[in-house]
């Protein structure tokens, strides 16, 4: 097709490799459905777990069987325990940040999807 393979793209162009993200980001969750071609280009262990930088892997999933649909019984057990875990993780962010910006609020802040 006339192109070349780019693996270090990422990091070349933006800095988007490990050592960069461990220094430059914080709370990001990447997950990877294992039954997805592309995983083996993932991320797939935690970075940084006090930066947030968090990795869970769905030993069932496919390309994105964490986002693509309802969530619910139809979904394999490793699936329903990423849910969960997100819902966890994301949840303690949003009252960390809420607590870290002196934020009160009067809604719950329980994430409900």
């Amino acid at each position: 097709f006339g192109t070349q393979p780019q693996p270090l793209a990422l990091q070349s162009l933006w800095g988007f490799d490990e050592e960069n993200l461990k220094a430059q980001a914080s709370r990001i969750v990447f997950t990877n459905g294992l039954n997805d071609g592309w995983s083996v280009g993932g991320i797939l262990k935690d970075l940084s777990p006090e930066r947030g930088l968090l990795t869970i892997n769905l030993p069932n999933g496919a390309h994105h069987s964490d986002l693509a649909h309802d969530f619910g019984e139809v979904d394999t057990p490793d699936v329903q325990a990423a849910h969960a875990k997100l819902i966890a993780v994301i949840g303690q962010w949003l009252k960390d940040v809420r607590s870290e910006l002196g934020v009160v609020s009067a809604v719950d802040s329980t994430v409900v999807i």
